[in-house]
């Protein structure tokens, strides 16, 4: 499941919680995740009919890998290898996306959290 998300709007007495013109708000486009004209900023006097964390935003998916080999030499000293893969896939999460419906950006997924990384390790004991 991804973050929660509550859906704001710019008034004159100040920043309110927006009204759901259309239940039906998902698109999840490519950064387009929730739909523009499904919302509109409350009037001045009302708060909005949406609730708070109305908006799932998308899941985390991360497959993280590692690989290590222990070789020994003699009773007391030994070798380690070790590969770690972070992301192995490196499939794009989406962390943020832009909340007030009086903003020019509003519904669209703004940022990603980290791709691939790869580590390697030695190790010698003795």
């Amino acid at each position: 499941s991804g973050r929660f998300y509550t859906i704001t709007g710019n008034t004159s007495t100040g920043l309110r919680r927006a009204n759901i013109l259309n239940p039906d708000f998902y698109l999840k486009d490519d950064r387009q995740w929730i739909d523009p004209a499904a919302f509109a900023p409350a009037s001045n006097f009302f708060r909005g009919n949406s609730g708070v964390g109305i908006v799932e935003g998308p899941g985390l998916m991360t497959w993280d890998f590692s690989v290590r080999k222990r070789f020994r030499f003699g009773e007391k000293r030994d070798l380690r290898l070790q590969a770690d893969v972070f992301n192995a896939f490196n499939r794009a999460n989406f962390s943020n996306m832009e909340t007030n419906v009086s903003a020019a950006g509003f519904g669209i997924l703004n940022a990603s959290g980290p791709g691939r990384s790869i580590q390697f390790g030695v190790k010698f004991g003795f």
